[in-house]
């Protein structure tokens, strides 16, 4: 829904017996789980699809939260138990401390909405690898999701842990020469707040300092910390640098190309986007071009139902790619921008392409239940191709 730097991976190798030495076992500073990891480590964890993303389950407190797959943010949120019962229906709760009253109350905004939380630290685990760090224990959730919360999968960009401040509403990130820019996080400081695949490449070895999408909208597929699957992709892997300025994984000067008309721009690589939100005159040339298309509300258009939908062509530094036709139409609509249903009628169907809100656009679903994507966090690129 809505970071830029090398990260150094830091590791505590504990003194093991002479046969742990000689296995060449790494382990987490503190040995939360007492599990070992090899120098060279990888693990995977299985997606679930909705109509509005991917979700991924994590455990807190022994307690499994289904949280969306956001690479548009990066902090986590998840439910609360002082979240009143009119709005946490059957949401996983975390349990705050009882003096939670004390704790540093911060607001975060999403595309869908906003909430309002209490930040603390606490142990994540995710695919059996436990990660201290911070979490925004919601109190008050301003939207209806269908998830127990959110794992932002951007960058900290040097943003400040509230844990050290009060009523934290905002976050800086670092300047040069009165600049903004990118903080790099090659070492793990207490009054940053990390984002658990910064925590990954602090703590452990992995085999490249990435993260991998094999996404689909029906089976759900896989998230991959640690390495690539060569045989998940077709063809070869288009790279591009993300902006690096921002705390996003925005790409800039993508070119988008719709009958006529064409569009360059900043354009955001977002799960949490439901949608491909795009330049207007681009989106209405790409629908000027389908029978019976309609604009039903501000940027918001539907199409026969059963119709075939032209790919969208897009190009990089990388090169030139597709968004083929059919995701953006898909057998379970349907959906609008903001992950809300809308009714069909008369035969109409919603579509997942339409009218970005402000200057920045996403490429969204219909670009990641396609395409193999990975995400180098070291190198700060893009890393894409047609799924296999």
């Amino acid at each position: 829904m809505n970071l830029s730097f090398p990260s150094q991976i830091i590791l505590d190798i504990l003194v093991l017996s002479a046969i742990s030495r000689a296995a060449s076992l790494y382990w987490p500073d503190n040995h939360r789980s007492g599990q070992s990891f090899h120098k060279r480590d990888t693990f995977t964890v299985s997606a679930t699809w909705t109509e509005e993303g991917w979700s991924i389950p994590i455990s807190i407190q022994g307690t499994t939260f289904n949280v969306w797959l956001d690479t548009g943010s990066s902090w986590l949120w998840v439910y609360s138990d002082q979240v009143p019962a009119s709005e946490v229906g059957t949401h996983s709760q975390y349990k705050l401390p009882s003096d939670y009253i004390s704790l540093p109350v911060v607001e975060d905004g999403y595309g869908v909405g906003s909430l309002t939380a209490r930040n603390l630290q606490d142990t994540v685990t995710i695919g059996g690898v436990p990660q201290t760090m911070d979490i925004d224990a919601a109190t008050g959730v301003s939207w209806n999701s269908p998830f127990d919360g959110i794992i932002g999968l951007s960058f900290s960009n040097g943003d400040v842990a509230p844990s050290s401040y009060v009523n934290i509403t905002k976050r800086q990130a670092c300047t040069s020469n009165g600049e903004q820019v990118s903080c790099p996080a090659s070492s793990s400081d207490p009054n940053i707040r990390y984002t658990f695949m910064e925590r990954l490449l602090q703590d452990y070895a992995l085999t490249q300092p990435v993260f991998s999408l094999a996404l689909q909208y029906t089976t759900g597929g896989t998230v991959q910390f640690g390495d690539v699957d060569s045989t998940a992709y077709t063809g070869t892997l288009k790279t591009v640098l993300a902006e690096g300025s921002v705390p996003w994984w925005v790409v800039p000067g993508l070119t988008v190309t719709a009958g006529s008309a064409s569009y360059t721009g900043d354009v955001l690589f977002d799960t949490g986007s439901p949608s491909t939100t795009l330049d207007e005159g681009v989106v209405s040339a790409y629908y000027a071009g389908i029978n019976g298309s309609q604009e039903n509300s501000p940027g918001v258009w539907t199409v026969p139902c059963g119709t075939s939908m032209p790919d969208l062509t897009f190009s990089t530094s990388a090169g030139s790619s597709i968004i083929p036709g059919a995701a953006f139409l898909t057998a379970s609509n349907p959906v609008s921008l903001d992950g809300s249903a809308l009714t069909v009628s008369n035969n109409m169907c919603t579509t997942r392409l339409g009218v970005a809100s402000g200057g920045t656009g996403s490429i969204g679903t219909p670009f990641f239940a396609t395409h193999y994507v990975i995400f180098n966090q070291q190198e700060l690129t893009v890393s894409f191709a047609l799924q296999a």
